[in-house]
Parts: structure tokens; C-alpha cells; sequence
């Protein structure tokens, strides 16, 4: 049954009853690096934009070196508008900037998420299965530091993770009502409701509700079943490791961190750090799926960009993530752009 939110369970101590979290002693993660799934081009190739959108086709990860901001800005916009997604382009930019959550650079480039000294941004992809976000870039203007590395994650979607982990989302209970057009708009622009059919159900689990505008129209903060979404790259429909899924669930925090250390990625200081301190999104977890990168993911693209790298993807089948690195090793100026 669908909980309301008068029983709602507290955020931090919701779980999966069928998933709890793994004993750390009997997991070491399995995630093998694949270079096959990088493509490298120079950008003195006059088939370039081609070379490239025939790569996202083949859902690989692109990257071009030794570009000036100007030149990193034409490669996008001619891939964006061979992939039909020029306007998504433009658009994001602004509309991150107006939200607050970014600052426009340089044409489609916004800042990337702000983080506290020995923070890293665990696995995810950009955005909310509302939003769709098809493709997902970097641009390097500097990295002098001992980490900021990017690994790139690319999703599996024959496994089985897929169904045990919840994605979090807005939804609304109307009673008896019928929503007029003028409702409907305000919900999508002012609560971010993207469809007037995002009804709560009983496979619901409530854990907020928001104050509703409207008489009799309740709004709440939903985990939800996860969904496909349809790439209009791949054109098909796939899984996603979404904001919404990924930064809800204090498991995604503990895989990441453990494959960092793994790896010899994580950065911690002469007295030690815990995962709360490393995690960016330690506030946001509410819920643990018990779900393992290699429930997920068939491996991972890594590499530390350097000055001048482009680096870009489809992010529906890509997660990306950045690694911590040491205060005062350096200064880190990454940029992003999305579709």
C-alpha cells in the first residue's frame, strides 16, 4: 500500500527490505577500464562532427584534445544539431542559470557542481527522467591538481540492479478534481510535475509533501519504481543512472568511494575522512538500495583531463563522476554542457 505522509517512514532510515546493504568484508567491486570505448580524435580531422556522431551512434565516449574554448564550442554545436539537438543545446545553459544551479561561461558551458575540500561527485548521469537529458560534455580549462579525474560508467542494460533501485520524483494527488490546463502548467513550471498523469499510487513510498498553490491538490516527494527512458541517440529505449536515482542512494556513495579506493583515486587527509566529509551528495541520500556498480555498470572510461580535453557522451548510458583531490595540490576548471 502506498504510505501517506502521516506514516511516513524518516527519510535516513528508509530501506529495501528485499536489498539490504551488503556486508562491505565480502564485496571488492568488478569494474574493468575498456579503452576500446574511447575514441580520440584530432580536431584537424575535416570529418570530425561525422567521426563523432557516428561514435555516439555506437554508444561510444568522444574525446578531442588541445582545444581553445571557441573551438570546444563549434564541435558541440555542429554534433548538437547533427543529432537534432541544437535547441537543447541553448536551452539548458539559460535554464540552469536561471535556476540558480549553474553559471553560464561561454556559449553552452556552465560551471559544474560546487564541492567542499576532499569532495568528490559520485556516479550519476545528469538530470531527472523528466528532463531527458540526451548528451553530456567537459571541457578542461585546467587541472594542476592530484585528482579531479573523470571516470565515465557505462551502463549495463542486461543486469539486474536496474530493478531494485528508486528514483525520486514529484507527483500529485488531486482527489476527485480534474486539473484544468491553466493547473497543469503551474504544477509543471513551479513544481517541476511533468505530466498532470504523475498521480501518487500505492507503489509509492511518500517521503515529503510540498505546499500546494492549489486547493485540494496535494504535492509530494515520491521514490517510485524506476523507467526507462528513450534515447534519441541510440533510438531506443534504455536505463538510466539518473540524479534522481543515483544521489538519493547512500549505496551509490559507498561503491564509489570503495572504487576510488580500489583504484588509488581517494585523497584523504593525515587524519582520515569518512564517507560523509568525501560524499557531495551525503545530504541527499535518504534510502539504501544495496545495489552494487557491477549490478549496473560493464565498466568504466577513466581519464584526468587535462587543459584543452573535450570529452563528451550520450548520458543516458553514461554516468559520469569526479575524484577528489588534495587542497592546495592545484586549481581544477572543469565546464559543462548538456542536451
Amino acid at each position: 500500500m502506498r504510505h501517506d505522509v502521516s506514516d511516513a517512514v524518516t527519510p535516513t532510515a528508509i530501506t529495501s527490505p528485499s536489498t539490504a546493504a551488503p556486508n562491505k568484508e565480502d564485496h571488492m567491486p568488478r569494474i574493468n577500464e575498456d579503452p576500446s570505448w574511447l575514441l580520440t580524435e584530432i580536431k584537424e580531422n575535416p570529418s570530425l562532427c561525422q567521426s563523432a556522431v557516428e561514435a555516439l551512434r555506437a554508444d561510444l565516449v568522444i574525446l578531442v584534445e588541445r582545444l581553445t574554448i571557441q573551438e570546444a564550442e563549434c564541435i558541440l554545436n555542429q554534433v548538437a544539431a547533427a543529432l537534432g539537438l541544437k535547441d537543447s543545446l541553448e536551452i539548458q545553459s539559460g535554464f540552469a542559470t536561471m535556476l540558480g544551479h549553474r553559471e553560464n561561461i561561454s556559449g553552452p558551458f556552465m560551471t559544474v557542481n560546487k564541492r567542499e575540500d576532499y569532495q568528490f561527485i559520485s556516479a550519476h548521469s545528469e538530470g531527472n527522467r523528466a528532463a531527458g537529458m540526451q548528451f553530456a560534455s567537459f571541457y578542461c580549462i585546467e587541472n594542476s591538481t592530484d585528482g579531479g579525474d573523470t571516470i565515465l560508467f557505462h551502463v549495463d542494460n542486461h543486469r539486474d540492479g536496474w530493478t531494485r533501485l528508486r528514483e525520486l520524483s514529484r507527483k500529485i494527488d488531486v482527489r476527485s478534481q480534474q486539473l484544468t490546463p491553466g493547473q497543469a502548467s503551474i504544477l509543471k513550471m513551479r513544481y517541476n510535475i511533468a505530466s498532470p498523469n504523475d498521480m501518487v499510487d500505492e507503489n509509492d513510498t511518500i517521503v515529503g509533501e510540498l505546499p500546494s498553490v492549489f486547493d485540494g491538490i496535494r504535492i509530494f516527494d515520491v521514490l517510485t519504481k524506476t523507467n526507462t527512458s528513450f534515447s534519441t541517440i541510440l533510438n531506443c529505449s534504455v536505463n538510466s543512472y539518473l540524479d534522481s536515482v543515483a544521489s538519493i542512494d547512500r549505496t551509490c556513495g559507498e561503491e564509489y568511494m570503495s572504487l576510488l579506493q580500489d583504484m588509488g583515486l581517494l585523497r584523504q587527509s593525515a587524519s582520515g575522512i569518512g564517507l560523509t566529509q568525501v560524499d557531495n551528495c551525503a545530504p541527499r541520500r535518504i534510502w539504501e538500495s544495496g545495489v552494487m556498480f557491477e549490478d549496473l555498470f560493464q565498466g568504466i572510461v577513466h581519464r584526468r583531463l587535462r587543459s584543452g580535453d573535450l570529452i563528451f557522451y550520450n548520458n543516458l548510458t553514461w554516468a559520469h563522476s569526479a575524484t577528489n583531490w588534495s587542497p592546495y595540490s592545484g586549481a581544477r576548471k572543469v565546464i559543462a554542457a548538456f542536451a
